[in-house]
């Protein structure tokens, strides 16, 4: 079996995340308490910025490449924030999920919804996770599930790219929030190789 590519570990890393979700659910008590552990431990590193050794080691065994080891570590302490075991269809893109929440109960929580967007589309580099975490906060509160596929994607781009690219994550989160139910079934392709290519596929 040869050795794993990119986009194969950057999978794997949100795979075993949502396992952690689906084993608090279990009917074994190890994997249980196993599992509350290691999201306690991701939620310290989300809230905190600090050392857990359970965190680190959850990412550190899918090999991040050196320039983003911290935004898998800021990844899997969202996840935590979030660890809803629902199957990968029903998962939003985050802000697909906002819009969502914007248009539930004949728009009861539209206001708070939007603020959350606003803020999330002008976030500076120093600020994103604040917002991003605050958003997921709001989000678990109405039992919407986040597809932490497209956020690690994303956020590899608004971290680590140039502002073109930047941008257009930007522009498609925009579009995801007005236009929730048809954005809420893009997929990226896992065989491609980069983050730029999975960004031009996705706007053809």
């Amino acid at each position: 079996m040869g050795e794993l590519t990119l986009v194969e570990r950057r999978h794997r890393l949100v795979e075993g995340l949502y396992q952690l979700g689906k084993d608090l659910s279990s009917d074994q008590r190890h994997q249980v308490a196993h599992a509350r552990k290691t999201l306690a431990q991701l939620r310290r590193v989300a809230v905190a910025d600090r050392y857990e050794h359970g965190a680190y080691e959850l990412v550190f065994r899918h090999d991040p490449p050196e320039k983003e080891q911290r935004v898998w570590l800021m990844v899997a302490g969202l996840y935590a924030l979030n660890p809803r075991p629902h199957p990968g269809k029903s998962r939003l893109p985050l802000c697909a999920a906002l819009g969502k929440l914007a248009k539930v109960n004949d728009g009861k929580y539209a206001s708070s919804a939007q603020r959350r967007m606003q803020q999330l589309l002008t976030a500076d580099t120093d600020r994103l996770s604040q917002d991003v975490r605050a958003s997921l906060q709001m989000l678990d509160a109405h039992e919407l599930p986040v597809n932490f596929h497209h956020l690690l994607r994303d956020l590899l781009v608004l971290l680590n790219a140039d502002d073109e690219r930047a941008s257009d994550v930007r522009m498609r989160w925009a579009r995801q929030f007005h236009r929730p139910d048809r954005e809420s079934n893009t997929t990226y392709d896992t065989n491609e190789t980069s983050v730029a290519e999975q960004l031009q596929e996705s706007a053809t």
